[in-house]
């Protein structure tokens, strides 16, 4: 287990059922925000899932952990294809940044 996944580990140890379902339903944005700058990150995001992570190292990370990609053999995709950083997603669909940032983000109702 590295570094990253023991600050989860430690971070969900009183109630990780909470957690895992606050920071992956609704707050995904604010955990990557928290490992981004715990652990000098970028935030990465899914407009096919809806989701955001952090990309430290190579890998991507969310509540859960380092996120793994499994291949599909009937579509020829593992899933990583669908992950983007939210730096260059801004950049290339500025029509739909609003949107998501009132309802992922800032929590707009």
């Amino acid at each position: 287990m590295n570094e990253i996944e023991l600050f989860i580990k430690d971070m969900k140890s009183d109630f990780p059922e909470a957690l895992e379902f606050t920071f992956y339903r609704g707050y995904c944005y604010w955990f990557a925000f928290i490992l981004s700058n715990r652990f000098k990150g970028e935030i990465w995001f899914n407009p096919v899932d809806v989701h955001f992570a952090c990309m430290i190292d190579d890998n991507l990370y969310d509540i859960y952990g380092k996120i793994e990609f499994k291949w599909d053999s009937q579509t020829g995709e593992d899933g990583s294809e669908n992950w983007i950083s939210w730096e260059e997603f801004q950049y290339k669909n500025q029509e739909a940044v609003e949107n998501i940032v009132d309802s992922c983000i800032k929590k707009v109702r």
